[in-house]
């Protein structure tokens, strides 16, 4: 017989678990699971499955892994709500933290102690807390939206927490003398305009990649790109190019 983290035994068929209590119980052939927070609730859901099964009113949820599950959320949730910087996130947090641990997971197997590893596997990595903190919220919206639709029981982020706030590295920029020292050395290189334009506006590597000749308009000094639905305008000093040159 099961005994609780207290050495208390349980009912037969009963056992403790991280959220509550959960039971196995095996009819006619097939195993199922189910989960409360009490003994009572986990005994009543028992009773409650029996009933169904015997008078045909039980419907078992599809299979239906993270991944699926994202992607049904993004077009069907998210895709007419948010502003598309918003969806090029959250599909770049899935891509780069979450798609590897639990893209073709069940999304009903996915449990707190598999969302906890995952904060902790980030913030042993490096990452930021504000970053962890965006899949964090990925996750949440998912999970929040499969309760409201019936897919999951219970969101596996609530047993979860947020790993703490670490002090941040401080960013040194460089001084006038090492950005001539370091423009020397690059004198030769391909990427020489490149570096130039950097330092001189303060651009971004993503905005310089996305810079097209076009952009630029000499005679005003200015380079207006486009962030997704925003445009930008960066002022250019007469030392990145002559202005009268063609």
């Amino acid at each position: 017989m099961a005994v609780d983290k207290r050495g208390r035994k349980l009912p037969k068929g009963i056992q403790q678990r991280y959220d509550g209590y959960e039971a196995r119980p095996m009819i006619k052939g097939k195993r199922y699971l189910v989960h409360g927070k009490t003994i009572a609730e986990v005994q009543q859901e028992v009773a409650e499955l029996k009933y169904k099964l015997a008078h045909g009113l039980f419907v078992e949820k599809k299979k239906v892994t993270f991944g699926e599950w994202f992607d049904t959320w993004i077009q069907e949730y998210k895709k007419r709500r948010v502003k598309t910087g918003t969806l090029v996130s959250y599909q770049k947090y899935y891509n780069g933290c979450i798609k590897q641990r639990f893209g073709t997971t069940y999304i009903t197997d996915i449990r707190g102690e598999h969302i906890q590893k995952l904060y902790n596997d980030l913030a042993r990595e490096d990452y930021a807390i504000s970053s962890i903190k965006i899949v964090s919220a990925v996750l949440n919206g998912c999970f929040s939206q499969a309760l409201k639709n019936g897919l999951i029981e219970r969101n596996p982020i609530d047993a979860a927490t947020l790993p703490r706030q670490t002090e941040k590295k401080t960013r040194q920029a460089l001084t006038k003398e090492q950005q001539e020292l370091f423009m020397a050395y690059a004198k030769d290189s391909y990427f020489y305009n490149f570096f130039a334009v950097m330092l001189r506006t303060g651009m971004r590597s993503g905005e310089m990649r996305g810079l097209k000749y076009a952009d630029i308009d000499k005679r005003l000094r200015v380079a207006v790109g486009v962030w997704y639905d925003k445009t930008k305008s960066v002022p250019f000093s007469k030392e990145i190019f002559n202005p009268e040159a063609e």
